[in-house]
């Protein structure tokens, strides 16, 4: 196996994930039929995830080919099911808002798997 641009955190990443763990640091794991958000490690580097909250039909996004912005209120994404923008709170995975207009333009289509890759403008909140 190839594992190139790994040889840093060494083979399986380890290294890295002992980083991000000592730090609480948080990763969302999103897909089409999986939306959960996990606090890593502990203060003292222990290599293990909790789970914060897991999405249900109702909540959550779903992203599939949509890039993520992570901030210290909200998750944004495009959600897979609806193609809708959309911020879920990062308590608890609740929707905060939707919208389809950046996606299908015309707000009363109805699409599925619609992409937007989002960037975040400077290192703002807001």
């Amino acid at each position: 196996m190839n594992y190139t641009g790994l040889s840093r955190y060494g083979q399986t990443g380890e290294d890295r994930f002992r980083s991000l763990a000592s730090g609480g640091a948080r990763l969302f794991v999103g897909g089409p039929s999986v939306a959960s958000l996990y606090r890593l490690g502990n203060q003292s580097g222990d290599p293990s995830a909790r789970q914060l909250w897991k999405g249900n039909p109702r909540s959550a996004v779903y992203p599939v080919n949509s890039s993520v912005i992570f901030t210290e209120e909200a998750i944004y994404s495009v959600d897979s099911g609806t193609s809708a923008l959309t911020a879920v709170s990062i308590e608890n995975g609740e929707r905060l808002w939707e919208t389809t207009e950046p996606v299908l333009a015309d707000s009363n289509k109805r699409g599925r798997h619609g992409t937007a890759f989002l960037v975040r403008y400077k290192n703002t909140e807001t």
